[in-house]
């Protein structure tokens, strides 16, 4: 299980954590996110395609899925704001 810590921007702390030893995801597994701001997370696959959406307050689960490569994890307000976006390497 991985866990990733997505917060604003604007926090001086580093916005994403990944509790795993190594540092890469393999296609089915489940990534828990926790978030600061809640909103609409959204994942894009290694050829930038959408495969999740699913809101979030403080935390939300995924499976990986989609092409192999950098995933991106964005986070938006109600208003489709970008609050946050971060990558994630799926080999």
């Amino acid at each position: 299980m991985w866990l990733l810590l997505v917060s604003s921007p604007a926090l001086a702390e580093p916005a994403l954590f990944i509790e795993r030893a190594c540092e890469t995801a393999q296609p089915l597994d489940r990534i828990d996110v926790v978030s600061s701001e809640p909103g609409t997370l959204s994942v894009l696959d290694g050829d930038g395609h959408e495969y999740a959406r699913l809101p979030i307050e403080a935390r939300a689960s995924f499976e990986v899925g989609g092409a192999l490569g950098t995933h991106r994890l964005r986070v938006h307000d109600t208003h489709g704001k970008l609050l946050s976006e971060r990558k994630l390497e799926v080999d």
